[in-house]
């Protein structure tokens, strides 16, 4: 069994930077559009990762070097509650080279693996996934991983669904630490199939959140509608869940699969349909099924 001395795990996550969306930097600093996006980070991300079973690991931060001061005082807050390292960045071409410097400063000679993990300021993970994502290093010389199970919450309609994403935006990637290091930066969550991965079959270990002010949350055409209590008390997250009883949440779902039987919507297919359904009734055993499948194609799945 590998020490985890072997490896250094970073959380990345950009809150107001300029990197894959372009947004004017007069808008990213603006305190409307800040206030929210700090609310957010409040009630969703901030708790599921000060909540995180394991405690190894340093979160970064990115924010723009023009953030006001009254933000920047929040931020050094944070840094009570979790170990956070603030990484003020000046424009989009100095970033990686920013992020690199600080992963330097916070690794020491001992290391010889980097795991980089890709966090989204308005979203979630599970209490056990830094566990996780650490119980797959196997000395791997680049290697990503993939949680395929999570789940999407609608804040307008309060409804909550199951996402199966072989390229989620919760992905990490393992590497050699050498002077030639890339981190999860480097690659879009749309490039993992492109690179040696490993696709993890487990219970649903993230929580994506569309809000109405997301730039790019698109809805998953099989995301199959699941019961709130789902959850349980797998996400440690300050939202204002709508509370049913269990004869409620049995006319929801009946109604929900109903629902996906009469559908005339083009995408929905026959096998969509049984997709979706199964995953209302027992998402348990399609995940089951999902592991033969990975297991007979040779991909490593838990």
């Amino acid at each position: 069994m590998q020490t985890q001395k072997e490896f250094k795990h970073f959380v990345i996550t950009r809150m107001n930077v300029d990197w894959q969306i372009s947004r004017p930097r007069s808008d990213r600093n603006d305190p409307k559009f800040l206030s929210r996006r700090f609310a957010l980070f409040e009630q969703i991300c901030l708790p599921s990762v000060k909540a995180q079973n394991n405690k190894d690991f340093v979160w970064l931060m990115l924010l723009d070097a023009a953030l006001p001061a009254q933000f920047k005082e929040k931020v050094e807050k944070y840094r009570s509650i979790v170990q956070l390292v603030p990484i003020y960045i000046e424009s989009r071409e100095t970033l990686l080279d920013s992020v690199r410097r600080v992963v330097k400063e916070h690794t020491d000679g001992e290391c010889s693996y980097l795991i980089t993990t890709s966090l989204d300021s308005d979203d979630a993970i599970s209490k056990d996934f830094l566990q996780l994502v650490q119980a797959q290093f196997r000395q791997q010389e680049f290697e990503f991983v993939n949680f395929l199970f999570g789940y999407l919450y609608r804040t307008n309609e309060q409804k909550l669904y199951l996402r199966e994403w072989l390229t989620s935006p919760f992905h990490s990637l393992i590497e050699s630490y050498n002077d030639d290091f890339k981190t999860v930066l480097e690659y879009g969550h749309t490039q993992v199939n492109k690179h040696n991965n490993c696709q993890i079959v487990a219970e649903p270990l993230w929580l994506m959140v569309a809000h109405g002010n997301n730039v790019r949350t698109n809805f998953d055409v099989s995301a199959a509608w699941q019961p709130i209590n789902r959850l349980g008390s797998n996400f440690a997250v300050d939202l204002d869940f709508p509370k049913s009883s269990k004869l409620k949440v049995f006319k929801r779902m009946a109604a929900e699969i109903y629902s996906v039987l009469r559908s005339k919507k083009e995408w929905d297919t026959p096998k969509v349909k049984i997709r979706k359904i199964s995953n209302i009734i027992s998402p348990s055993a399609v995940r089951v099924l999902r592991r033969i499948k990975f297991n007979v194609s040779n991909q490593a799945y838990r």
